[in-house]
């Protein structure tokens, strides 16, 4: 069982996760592009909401993990976690039109769906539900990973 996988059966039965983020790409695009925009819009996302110095407050970043899900035909990324702390500030509607604007400016084609979580256990199943074949399994991201080293 792969890392990825593994983090996403387990973290159903963590009580932490508030947010549920979908990124449409509405368009082609590689894993690799996908990746490369999941990390620029998470960039903006921390320096909209916790400053420029961002990168030095690990406790307060966006903290997620992501699924990457029909690449080659309907390119999106499901993400559940944690969103950065000025953020819990706004509306469901207010933070989505939020992060709709930084998401266009990385994807000038994409959408951003965003979700409060009501039902962790329904999510990480829901979220791992094209993750049943090996070769998948390279389609779990971690927010934590676009961070820079200690």
């Amino acid at each position: 069982m792969s890392r990825g996988w593994e983090a996403l059966l387990s973290s159903a039965n963590l009580p932490y996760p508030e947010a549920f983020i979908t990124m449409n790409f509405n368009r082609q695009a590689s894993k690799e592009r996908m990746v490369d925009a999941a990390k620029a819009f998470f960039a903006r996302l921390d320096r909209r909401f916790l400053g420029r110095n961002y990168c030095r407050r690990r406790d307060s970043r966006a903290d997620m993990i992501g699924v990457i899900e029909k690449p080659t035909t309907h390119p999106h990324i499901h993400w559940k976690g944690i969103c950065p702390t000025g953020s819990k500030l706004y509306s469901e509607t207010e933070l989505t039109a939020e992060l709709t604007t930084m998401f266009k400016v990385v994807v000038s084609s994409g959408t951003i769906d965003f979700r409060r979580v009501w039902d962790n256990r329904q999510l990480s199943s829901y979220m791992s539900k094209e993750l049943f074949l090996p070769e998948r399994s390279d389609r779990v991201l971690f927010t934590r990973d676009f961070w820079p080293a200690d």
